[in-house]
């Protein structure tokens, strides 16, 4: 046992080593819960192949990663508690931190993720500084040891929803490269609000390939710019 032990560990490790970029652990009001692995698929979250970037923005993988299968397991949450998504290590300090959430028709384990039904709970773009050397959501997310922690709307309508975390690197010019990661909730304890329908978007169909905010040089003089545009609609907090 000790030797399937040790065995089983090391494999975990050289998972997370070759990670580029995923979601390796969640804690959900207070509990753990770990992230997909093929070794262990008994997860919250939905399957990828690779931490390797997305780099069409028109496919559906761009929705939950690739494959993004039903995961097998899903999380209960309070409305109004937190979720911390910890991925681990991040080499990229140029791009956003944003969480979007959809609310399954039904059971999240039938739910491709299609459809106008993805709003963001929490962004974080450019914070401040310029676009070269400021501060992103991700240099914000690698000093708070490689996490992002999200609220769930206190008046969030009960039900079964995916969370979806996703980063976007820009540090190549015009070949964004996106990271997303879903997990499956169960929401408990809301107050039957949804978002306005302003607040949707269909992943794939909110991101366009010829958006300026995806299409920036931070080595020429979008660097210099204080500003950046987060594509989609702006966050609903309830």
């Amino acid at each position: 046992m000790k030797l399937a032990t040790l065995l089983a560990s090391a494999v975990a490790l050289l998972g997370y080593a070759g990670a580029h970029g995923q979601v390796q652990q969640y804690q959900i009001a207070g509990k753990w819960y770990n992230g997909y692995h093929s070794y262990a698929p008994n997860s919250i979250q939905r399957s990828f192949t690779s931490g390797d970037p997305l780099l069409d923005m028109n496919s559906n993988t761009i929705r939950c990663n690739n494959p993004g299968h039903a995961a097998l397991e899903q999380a209960t949450v309070a409305a109004g508690s937190s979720v911390t998504a910890y991925w681990g290590s991040w080499p990229h300090t140029h791009g956003p931190v944003i969480v979007w959430m959809a609310k399954c028709p039904g059971r999240c384990s039938d739910y491709d993720g299609s459809g106008n039904r993805w709003f963001k709970i929490s962004q974080g773009g450019l914070l401040g500084g310029n676009q070269k050397d400021g501060e992103w959501g991700q240099v914000r997310m690698i000093a708070q040891n490689a996490s992002w922690t999200t609220w769930i709307p206190e008046s969030l309508a009960a039900g079964e929803y995916l969370m979806r975390h996703e980063l976007v690197a820009l540090h190549d010019p015009g070949k964004p490269q996106f990271y997303p990661q879903c997990a499956q909730l169960t929401v408990t304890d809301g107050q039957g609000k949804n978002p306005p329908s302003s607040a949707y978007a269909s992943i794939p169909g909110v991101y366009k390939t010829d958006d300026p905010s995806l299409n920036i040089n931070i080595y020429a003089s979008d660097g210099q710019k204080t500003t950046w545009a987060a594509p989609g609609p702006a966050p609903w907090y309830g």
